[in-house]
């Protein structure tokens, strides 16, 4: 087994099960059914790392908006009670799953887990109420702020999508594998943040091999992680702001660390020292990279 194929089974090893996906089709589509009647939502759409296909074995979470018209929920209505009105038609909604959890409100969403007997993990749901403003942003509730703010999924993912395509459908599969990486480390960065962090690092160094893709982007993680980083799609919201300059000083080592073994792992790979390479990757990357 040479580097590439190494690779390749990499790849195929952070994919979803067959088992994970199917429970998790006939799950969100069964709840948001219910909740389309418990609601009275005139949207909803799968949102996150679920729906834009770079979520990575197991699957933990999906994420939902569920959308109303301005006048059913943004005028008037304070986020807590937004969520409150989410939290309520949660019991009705999983009525199906009887080992859903209590819901649980959070900043800007609430959460419910489901757990099934053939598949290890629960499947949780962070279910965000949201409203459409004249423009295409959709504003969400920020409970501990006590206002309404904007996101929109839909203009990321459409994004992500376009970059992915000009990578030759490399783009989502190198940030599966830098999820792993992550996940390997202490899942130290957010996985929003970690997917721009990727995607503003590939979007001028096309990925050929994913070897020399993770060398680029070790390197330049190390400097861009240091510097204060904004939502392109809503450029008001910061998404680092959860680490603090010593988090940032920590990551900065990880990644330089990162980085001086990829590079080692690359200059195996062009010696054609194909096993040492592969045994470097796997040093980086964790269980999921092959060996043989």
């Amino acid at each position: 087994m040479n580097v590439t194929e190494a690779f390749e089974k990499f790849r195929l090893n952070l994919e979803l099960s067959q088992t994970e996906q199917d429970k998790a089709k006939s799950l969100h589509e069964n709840v948001r059914y219910r909740l389309r009647k418990e609601v009275d939502s005139v949207e909803d759409f799968l949102s996150g790392s679920y729906a834009r296909n770079t979520k990575i074995r197991p699957l933990h979470d999906i994420d939902l908006f569920v959308v109303f018209s301005s006048g059913k929920l943004g005028i008037g209505l304070s986020p807590g009670t937004a969520l409150e009105k989410i939290s309520r038609a949660i019991p009705e909604a999983f009525k199906r799953y009887p080992s859903a959890s209590v819901p649980k409100i959070q900043n800007r969403s609430v959460s419910v887990e489901v757990s099934f007997p053939n598949i290890n993990e629960a499947i949780g749901f962070d279910i965000v109420p949201a409203y459409k403003t004249n423009s295409d942003l959709y504003r969400i509730p920020d409970r501990e702020a006590g206002t309404w703010i904007d996101s929109n999924p839909k203009r990321y993912m459409s994004y992500l999508s376009r970059l992915n395509s000009w990578h030759n459908k490399k783009l989502i599969p190198f940030i599966k594998m830098i999820k792993c990486w992550n996940q390997n480390n202490g899942d130290c960065l957010k996985s929003y943040h970690l997917e721009l962090l990727a995607s503003n690092i590939m979007i001028t160094s096309k990925i050929y091999s994913y070897s020399n893709a993770l060398n680029v982007f070790f390197s330049e993680a190390s400097i861009q992680i240091l510097l204060s980083k904004y939502d392109p799609i809503c450029n008001e919201s910061q998404i680092d702001d959860y680490l603090s300059t010593e988090d940032k000083n920590r990551l900065y080592f990880i990644f330089n660390k990162a980085a001086e073994k990829a590079k080692l792992a690359l200059s195996f790979e062009k010696a054609e020292m194909q096993q040492l390479a592969i045994s470097t990757w796997h040093n980086i990357l964790g269980r999921p990279f092959p060996t043989n």
